[in-house]
């Protein structure tokens, strides 16, 4: 009698790396889970991409810090947190009342030292974004955290007077997003032989920012490196800014890389209701986001030679404001020496507000852009106007602003090595 073996052909584990790697990028969590169950060899494979991205709040950290403490007595020697060795993004939420009532909860941190991507988000329990200091304890749990772990992505959220020296610590930072923070003025740094980031992305919204472009270390270097910085985003919605296109202009002066340009904001207070000439004229004050007579002064020539893609977004309040916050006459200052490929406009009108419908307005656009030899490069312009609807009828303005896309717009119709889309929609609140 003759004995028969069947062999299955063995799908090398190359393979199924692979496949966790684009289920992982397409974040198909289900599917990795299942993957990890198959056997030992899927699960070594799955689990690197199921845990490489955590978030924790203090409600989780304190579970697992009553989870550890009941465990300290057993035989087992492996490492708590097994699941911190392959974590390279992390998100951790602090909520002011139970900060304050588990104060020991920041510890947690001393467990990661493979983190790429850190965010951390200061904030209270009903959601506040005024921003809140730092106690000592949590400084010194970040502080041990960062030089743990190798930064390259940062992103802070609702943090009161954060000392300008703490970057100095992430001197391998490339991206930085500061949301809702204020930095502190700084009186004197020491020596430090730390090198400062070089930082590639930076972006912020709602903050007070100008001490970190003063800040100096004390052999007269800058606090950031922004020689080489590529992407910038700036929102100014903040009614206690008022530095705005300054800041646009000391973040841009050092670069010699810019490729994006992000800029959001309004030019007049909602709750005053006062124009943007009332603003300057009258109460001296900085508008939000004025771009005339600003934003090409703040573009170096440098910063001309590179940027490729400029993306607006102007919130309106009252029809009578210039849709584009004056950046048509600021395209029209950098007309022909610039390597502009993309425009995006995105409009966004205040809840139940109008914005003008008037076609010699919207058309200077169209007339700036159709200059010959002006913007050589361009490739795509977007426009897209959303209107944030509580109550009133928008009926009559969507009609009206649909005629404007069809009618003030001839040359990026016409063109055909533009693509020009006009959108208009509305957003109910």
């Amino acid at each position: 009698m003759s004995s028969f073996t069947t062999s299955f052909p063995t799908l090398p584990l190359d393979v199924i790396e692979l496949v966790a790697e684009s289920l992982a990028i397409d974040e198909e969590i289900a599917s990795l889970k299942s993957c990890s169950l198959v056997c030992h060899a899927f699960l070594d494979i799955c689990r690197r991409h199921l845990f490489c991205k955590l978030r924790l709040d203090h409600s989780t950290v304190h579970r697992i810090g009553a989870l550890q403490r009941r465990s300290r007595g057993s035989a087992v020697r492996e490492p708590p947190l097994m699941v911190t060795n392959y974590a390279r993004e992390l998100v951790y939420i602090t909520e002011e009342p139970t900060y304050r009532k588990h104060r020991g909860s920041p510890s947690i941190l001393k467990y990661f030292n493979r983190i790429r991507s850190f965010t951390l988000v200061f904030n209270d329990y009903y959601g506040s974004t005024t921003g809140k200091e730092i106690s000592s304890s949590l400084k010194t749990s970040l502080s041990r955290f960062i030089r743990a772990n190798h930064l390259i992505h940062l992103r802070l959220y609702g943090i009161k007077n954060l000392p300008a020296t703490f970057f100095l610590q992430v001197p391998y930072l490339s991206k930085l997003v500061l949301e809702h923070c204020t930095i502190a003025e700084v009186v004197h740094i020491r020596k430090v032989e730390a090198k400062p980031p070089k930082l590639r992305s930076f972006s912020s919204h709602n903050g007070r920012l100008m001490p970190l472009l003063n800040a100096k270390t004390a052999n007269g270097t800058s606090i950031l490196d922004l020689t080489a910085l590529e992407e910038f985003s700036m929102g100014f919605d903040d009614v206690s800014t008022n530095d705005g296109m300054d800041l646009v202009r000391g973040f841009l002066k050092s670069s010699t890389e810019l490729k994006s340009l992000k800029l959001s904001g309004k030019l007049v207070d909602a709750f005053l209701g006062l124009t943007a000439d009332f603003f300057h004229d009258v109460l001296g004050l900085y508008p939000k986001l004025n771009c005339l007579g600003n934003l090409a002064d703040a573009l170096t020539a440098d910063n001309l030679k590179t940027l490729k893609i400029l993306h607006f977004y102007p919130m309106l309040e009252t029809n009578t404001i210039d849709p584009y916050l004056y950046l048509v006459h600021e395209l029209e200052v950098i007309s022909g020496k610039n390597v502009l490929q993309a425009l995006i406009l995105e409009i966004d009108v205040d809840t139940d507000c109008h914005c003008t419908t008037d076609h010699d307005t919207w058309s200077k656009l169209d007339c700036v852009l159709s200059q010959k030899g002006a913007f050589p490069f361009i490739r795509q312009v977007r426009m897209l106007i959303t209107l944030n609807r509580f109550s009133l009828d928008y009926v009559n303005l969507v009609e009206k602003l649909e005629e404007v896309g069809r009618v003030c717009f001839p040359w990026l119709r016409e063109n055909e090595d533009v693509e020009f889309t006009f959108e208009v929609r509305i957003e109910e609140i």
